[in-house]
């Protein structure tokens, strides 16, 4: 959920390629870093790169916003009521 209220604010993520979660939220390299689990050599590199290069900040900010609005609230209840009535109906 973090993740994906900084994305909305046009913030890029770097964040540990966890098993569940991270993954599916940040396309590496174009919204966000993902950083092999553990490797804080990486995350720090990552981190670093953001802060010294404002062009790809604010253009990996753009998509990160882009990302986010497939998670808006009205995109996720939507879902949410089209997969009830799958199941009710």
């Amino acid at each position: 959920m973090v993740l994906i209220e900084a994305m909305s604010c046009g913030l890029p993520v770097v964040s540990f390629d966890c098993e569940y979660g991270p993954g599916e939220l940040i396309t590496n390299g174009i919204d966000g870093f993902l950083i092999e689990q553990d490797n804080i050599e990486k995350l720090a590199e990552a981190i670093g790169v953001l802060i010294d290069n404002e062009k790809l900040r604010i253009q990996m900010g753009v998509s990160a916003i882009q990302k986010s609005m497939l998670f808006s609230v009205e995109k996720i209840m939507h879902q949410w009521e089209l997969l009830f009535e799958h199941l009710f109906h």
